[in-house]
């Protein structure tokens, strides 16, 4: 559906993004790996799971997604940024080590 109608993923996401401002996070979530599921390109999800995942502290899971976004799109402010802030709030300026 995204691939024939991508107008449709862009009006979700925006969806994912009222419902995160709303502090809905369960639902923005779920909107958000919908559209990744779809599209496991499509950056904007990622960034929002991010953002989810560092809002509700799980700041490790937050960096992962942020680097994905990174990977894809190297130039992303809000990935950079979320990312930092995640890596702040862990007390590391560097990439987490694997448990």
């Amino acid at each position: 559906m995204l691939k024939t109608t991508p107008d449709e993923s862009v009006a979700a996401h925006e969806l994912g993004t009222v419902l995160f401002f709303q502090r809905r996070y369960d639902e923005s979530k779920m909107v958000c790996e919908e559209l990744l599921r779809q599209d496991p390109q499509f950056v904007r999800a990622q960034n929002g799971l991010g953002a989810i995942a560092r809002v509700r502290g799980r700041y490790f899971d937050a960096v992962e997604h942020y680097s994905l976004v990174i990977e894809s799109c190297p130039n992303s402010a809000l990935a950079h940024y979320g990312r930092g802030v995640s890596y702040f709030h862990v007390g590391s300026s560097r990439e987490p080590k694997p448990t």
